[in-house]
């Protein structure tokens, strides 16, 4: 598997892990302020997708917007945040991650 091969492949898994643990957290504390739609099963769509534009290039998503946010890069502490509705979120905890922009990371709601 050559090294390029490789690195997307880890973006998946992270994505995976990340999507699976927000989602027991999700479920199990139910403090984020937001309907929460998780991206589960379509990692590879967004890597692949993400992997194939430049930083300049906007990626417009819709309600299933965590596994683009990060496979373009986004910020996973922002991310959270916004779900969570905090300050440090992406739009300052007021969009709730429903779909999460991020003007900085070219990610805009459709």
């Amino acid at each position: 598997m050559t090294s390029g091969r490789a690195q997307l492949l880890r973006d998946v898994v992270r994505i995976r892990v990340v999507e699976e643990t927000l989602a027991d957290y999700y479920r199990d504390e139910q403090q984020m302020r937001t309907p929460t739609h998780f991206s589960i099963g379509q990692e590879a769509t967004a890597v692949g997708v993400c992997a194939a534009t430049t930083s300049q290039d906007l990626v417009f998503t819709a309600h299933r917007s965590h596994a683009p946010c990060l496979a373009k890069g986004g910020d996973l502490k922002a991310m959270v945040a916004e779900l969570y509705g905090k300050q440090a979120g992406f739009d300052h905890g007021q969009d709730h991650g429903y779909p999460l922009p991020d003007r900085a990371g070219h990610r805009r709601p459709a």
